[in-house]
């Protein structure tokens, strides 16, 4: 994976092209707020969360990683862990035993009933080692177990909405992020809007792991169109690896025809109009480094 330092590099030579007048400049836009930041004001972002195994990266301002993150990553991170819950795969929790609380792997399953594994590297080492005491002498036979798993199924739709924004980001560039018919996408991710078709319609719904889609990028950019001529990325994300699902996210391209696509997905959500998607003759990969 590129460096904190190569991907700003790459920025920085796409602003130029996009924003000659900034040529010369330290300071790139953050994708997200548009904010000019420089390097050392850039923070490493996750296009696809890391809590949820995402692996591409971009950057934006530490504001827009700091909201995003703690706003609508977190129920993503959560909904997934539900997902693996619900098959009997391991998911983290907190452990409280006397008065240490330590980081574990919880895994349930009908034949050994439940388990939990401690993790040393990810809890504090003097609470590792007190919380195994008393549970090896039998002092404590009692713990209390946290799984977070609360979430706002909006707030996930958002998070994969970020996503294969992010993603589009990343291969289109700031082209695209500048572009009055993208910014209500921008705006909306970061809540200072909700203005848009609904949710629901963008976010497609999850395909089952057991069927899963022929390849293993985490992200696929298709650039395609409609029945109805409007042109439109349909942004594969998958979410995990282990215990993978892959969700289908609808953008606009970068032109002025924004309007006539959301009214096709709000028919389609309606149940007023079958949608069709005619895929181009370019496929873009995600995993692309450019």
């Amino acid at each position: 994976m590129p460096s904190k330092k190569t991907i700003f590099a790459s920025l920085r030579r796409n602003a130029d092209e996009v924003f000659p007048e900034t040529q010369g400049s330290e300071c790139v836009p953050c994708p997200l707020c548009l904010k000019p930041i420089s390097e050392n004001e850039a923070t490493v972002e996750h296009i696809i969360p890391e809590s949820v195994d995402g692996r591409l990266k971009t950057l934006t301002c530490k504001s827009c990683n700091s909201l995003t993150g703690s706003r609508i990553d977190s129920h993503l991170q959560r909904w997934h862990h539900a997902q693996r819950l619900h098959s009997g795969s391991p998911i983290p929790c907190k452990v409280t035993i006397g008065d240490s609380t330590v980081t574990a792997v919880y895994k349930r399953t009908e034949e050994t009933g439940v388990s939990l594994e401690i993790i040393g590297r990810a809890s504090n080492p003097e609470h590792v080692e007190k919380s195994t005491d008393l549970l090896t002498s039998g002092v404590k036979d009692e713990f209390t177990v946290v799984l977070e798993l609360g979430y706002s199924l909006e707030r996930v739709w958002l998070a994969l909405l970020k996503s294969a924004y992010l993603a589009v980001f990343r291969q289109q560039g700031y082209e695209y992020a500048v572009h009055p018919a993208i910014a209500p996408i921008s705006e909306r991710i970061l809540g200072r809007s909700s203005g848009g078709p609904s949710l629901e319609t963008i976010v497609g719904k999850i395909r089952p792991s057991h069927t899963a889609p022929p390849w293993d990028d985490e992200i696929m950019i298709i650039q395609g169109r409609t029945v109805t001529q409007n042109d439109c990325f349909a942004v594969i994300v998958r979410t995990g690896r282990d215990f993978p699902s892959w969700h289908l996210v609808y953008l606009p391209l970068a032109n002025n025809h924004v309007d006539a696509l959301h009214e096709e997905l709000e028919a389609l959500n309606e149940g007023k109009r079958q949608f069709s998607f005619r895929i181009a003759f370019q496929t873009i990969p995600g995993e692309h480094d450019g």
